[in-house]
């Protein structure tokens, strides 16, 4: 009986600690947001910059994103790299 709590007791810690170690650091240096112009040339997207680099997100759906010009928001998420964020919402 010992045996067998033990080997569940590692197991569960094993399946935390693991989980935990999956997920990528925050990256503080990261801003919350930036602010971006929305496009609207191909597909309607967000283009904004980041330490002098530009980087292109999809707008998500709504009518402020197909007009030409738009101040969009990119809500930054520390865990995925700068050029894999999700879609900025447009204004």
């Amino acid at each position: 009986m010992k045996w067998t709590l033990g080997l569940a007791v590692m197991a569960i810690s094993g399946v935390n600690a693991g989980s935990a170690m999956s997920r990528p650091p925050k990256d503080e240096s990261m801003p919350a947001s930036i602010e971006g112009q929305c496009f609207t040339k191909y597909t309607n997207h967000c283009e904004y910059y980041y330490q002098n680099v530009k980087y292109e997100v999809p707008c998500k759906a709504n009518a402020q994103c197909h007009k030409f010009f738009n101040k969009c928001t990119v809500k930054i998420n520390r865990r995925k790299p700068i050029d894999q964020q999700d879609p900025a919402t447009c204004s």
